[in-house]
């Protein structure tokens, strides 16, 4: 499990706190950090905001998975994969969310050790959708893609 920081506000009066989790999609209870090239699998974000300010927040949560190769060669997903928006739900005490992206069979095609960085940035306080301060981070785990072979 990996816990994503987000920005210290400097007030109680909106706090956002949660979890990224790895899991493959044909065993989506238990967190995996071994998956098979030809499997698809996904990252679950489990996230909370609450405080006296909640219900008065609007906008658009903005999710993210980077994946970094262990030795050099960069990934990069291609659009929409990896990418994911929960709009706000304003509620008067808290707001529970959990949002999947997955990520089909093939999209990691070739095998080795990947470093996964998680994003969750709120959009929306303005009309041209900029980020606002409330952004979370988790970095890891560390993922072993494989190729079965025959």
């Amino acid at each position: 499990m990996a816990t994503l920081t987000f920005e210290d506000l400097g007030d109680d009066h909106f706090t956002v706190q949660g979890t990224a989790n790895v899991y493959e999609v044909t065993t989506p209870r238990n967190p995996a950090t071994i998956i098979r090239l030809d499997q698809a699998w996904r990252v679950e974000f489990d996230w909370r905001s609450e405080g006296p300010d909640n219900h008065v927040i609007g906008g658009d949560w903005q999710l993210k998975i980077y994946l970094e190769r262990m030795g050099g060669l960069e990934f990069s997903f291609t659009p929409p994969t990896g990418e994911a928006t929960e709009p706000l739900r304003p509620a008067l005490n808290y707001s529970q969310y959990t949002e999947y992206i997955e990520i089909p069979a093939n999209t990691v095609n070739e095998a080795g050790l990947y470093k996964l960085v998680a994003s969750i940035t709120h959009t929306g306080l303005d009309a041209s959708g900029n980020p606002s301060r409330v952004a979370g981070f988790a970095e890891g785990p560390l993922l072993q893609f494989y190729e079965v072979k025959p």
